[in-house]
């Protein structure tokens, strides 16, 4: 018999409180005995039928029953995975709701208890909601109040997150900072003001719908002017404004471990000051970072004679081709020393690096990474793949200037893989030329096509300029369906998940390369600046699931002098990665399957899943506030 409906019997039959007791105490130690008894379904089919007949049910044995299922769920659960502080939030939820929280860190069948949750009146949810609260934490006896305890509580491990304000840096950090409170982290991200309302909705709504422990902390810059809620901020921004908030915040509630991004510079010193462990984040994956290093250690860029020779990169596995004017300034002979190594060089001191990618894409270049730059390494990624519910996804990073409908309605009405996507992330400006020139290459192609519009130089709000596209573009393309503008913030996540959608136009941001790959779409690859380059060699030359767009010049992000690609060009790139073809076909095929290993590596068991979980057990055998002893 289930237990439930035994516990039901056996008290019904009893005449004295004693009586009850008894069957509690038989039915607590003979549960705890058999695990398998706490499967959903057995919950279900036991308890629904008590329900509706149960003269008691608002009180009295529902009550108990429900409390002591509660608790019986949680005995089995490490302390980690509940909170006293989140519970106590919720003081008018429904008992449903807290146990959706707790059976989820279980992996229990919740469409089961919620098959339950509508027998149950509103007075006996609050109740019952009411009596989980206090014979958890309160304890009913002196023996039984042990599991709300404050060196149990305390034993959960809690993390910084402290973003870059580009998009191509906060976007991941957010969503890590998310997957990190999915394994049980108490995580709290860092924002600035400007930003902290878009950030907010995503927490409140993990908050409230998941129940994460996850928060959001702003630090008030001390300049006035400090403000950049698009989320364009450039590498070489100065955030040490944030400074003195963050100082006071690491002295008043130092965490166990601290997330940094490498472009705040000046935050490694402030958090060696405060001993709190750090590791680095910067939001690339792990390739590019060994080209870098090849190039640093072997310098073949300085022994070409003009910027279009090409070179071979040594010392990498795969064969990676490059030119002088393919490079960040940095990497360039006649402008070494500019910008300072410390726009490109990690702080030192940390406890090592955490990487949105995952072991199965870049293989070689993770076993590179940790034998020439650092065995300290942990990949978490995709960590976009958090992102699961609509409204995730619609309002990843701002909310969208389009409504989600209409690029879905849009996108319903195309068979599959015959839309190509285009867009150049948050921080790429393009030539004013440019524009007109990929409008003509998208008409004369006659491939339906969503285009969110980026920046051109020198002009803050181009989205909002009328005389960037030729005349009657967007007309014509609107009224024969073949096209839609998106201008402003786009649900990429949306767009690219969509089985209508073939290909991919990018930037090769490592975000929205990820975030592609994870879409199972094929790419044509535009590099412009930082590390984007070297990310077109992943897509086209190792994974072999893009094609090059012919993007030849590395510049600044708003360098005005940016070469302008021709129509002509532009429009062979979407003819061959939308193309029927044998080739056409094998990157679509292996951009799927990347696709599969991606969400294989996040799932439990995958090794980004046991990547997180590596670190946070890493973090506990930690002693604490010790960082002379990381490095």
């Amino acid at each position: 018999m289930f237990f439930c409906a035994y516990a039901y019997a056996y008290v019904s039959s009893t005449s004295t409180g004693c009586g009850e007791d008894d069957a509690f105490i038989y039915w607590g130690n003979n549960i705890a005995d058999q695990p398998a008894l706490l499967s959903a379904n057995h919950v279900h089919s036991s308890v629904s039928s008590t329900l509706p007949t149960s003269p008691r049910a608002d009180g009295g044995l529902f009550r108990r029953v429900w409390v002591h299922v509660v608790l019986e769920w949680l005995r089995k659960l490490p302390p980690a995975t509940y909170d006293k502080e989140y519970v106590l939030r919720r003081n008018n939820a429904p008992v449903l709701l807290a146990m959706q929280h707790w059976c989820l860190r279980a992996s229990y069948e919740i469409p089961s208890i919620y098959a339950i949750s509508g027998r149950i009146t509103a007075a006996s949810r609050e109740v019952l909601y009411q009596s989980c609260i206090d014979s958890l934490f309160a304890g009913t006896s002196e023996n039984n109040s042990t599991m709300g305890s404050e060196a149990e509580t305390k034993s959960k491990i809690e993390m910084y997150f402290f973003p870059f304000l580009g998009g191509g840096h906060m976007i991941p950090m957010i969503d890590t900072a998310r997957v990190f409170a999915s394994h049980g982290v108490r995580s709290t991200v860092l924002a600035v003001p400007s930003e902290a309302d878009v950030i907010s909705k995503t927490i409140n709504r993990d908050q409230d719908t998941l129940g994460l422990d996850i928060h959001l902390h702003v630090l008030a810059a001390s300049s006035s002017s400090f403000d950049f809620g698009d989320m364009t901020a450039l590498p070489s921004t100065d955030t040490s404004t944030l400074r003195l908030p963050f100082e006071e915040l690491l002295s008043s509630h130092p965490p166990d471990c601290l997330v940094l991004d490498t472009f705040h510079r000046w935050a490694s010193d402030v958090v060696t000051e405060f001993s709190v462990p750090y590791i680095i984040f910067n939001g690339s994956g792990c390739f590019p970072r060994c080209v870098n290093h090849a190039l640093d250690l072997h310098a073949p860029q300085d022994k070409v004679e003009s910027d279009d020779e090409p070179f071979i990169v040594p010392g990498l596995q795969h064969r990676i081709e490059l030119t002088k004017s393919q490079l960040p300034q940095f990497h360039r002979k006649e402008n070494k020393g500019f910008p300072p190594k410390r726009l490109h060089k990690p702080p030192t001191g940390n406890m090592g690096f955490l990487i949105n990618s995952f072991q199965e894409l870049e293989p070689d270049y993770v076993e590179y990474y940790k034998k020439h730059i650092d065995p300290r390494v942990w990949l978490v990624g995709p960590v976009s793949l958090i992102n699961n519910s609509t409204s995730d996804k619609s309002t990843r990073g701002q909310s969208s200037a389009i409504s989600e409908s209409i690029c879905l309605d849009f996108l319903a009405t195309k068979p599959p893989n015959s839309v190509i996507y285009i867009s150049f992330g948050s921080s790429a400006r393009l030539p004013f030329l440019q524009f007109a020139e990929i409008a003509r290459a998208l008409e004369n192609s006659r491939h339906f096509f969503i285009w969110a519009i980026g920046k051109h130089s020198g002009d803050p709000k181009p989205e909002l300029d009328s005389s960037l596209l030729p005349d009657g573009f967007e007309d014509r393309v609107s009224n024969s369906g073949q096209g839609l503008i998106i201008r402003g913030w786009a649900p990429q996540l949306l767009i690219l998940e969509n089985e209508a959608v073939g290909a991919f136009v990018t930037h090769c941001g490592w975000n929205s390369m990820m975030e592609g790959l994870c879409a199972g779409v094929a790419m044509a690859t535009w590099p412009l600046s930082a590390e984007q380059f070297n990310n077109e060699k992943l897509v086209t030359e190792v994974l072999n699931v893009g094609v090059k767009v012919g993007s030849k010049e590395w510049r600044g992000h708003d360098d005005a002098e940016r070469s302008v690609l021709g129509r002509e060009t532009v429009r062979a790139a979407v003819e061959t990665v939308m193309g029927d073809g044998g080739e056409a076909e094998g990157r679509r095929k292996r951009a799927v399957e990347l696709m599969e290993a991606a969400r294989r590596a996040v799932e439990k068991g995958g090794l980004s899943y046991e990547g997180a979980e590596e670190l946070i057990g890493h973090l506990r055998r930690m002693p604490k506030k010790e960082s002379e002893q990381l490095s």
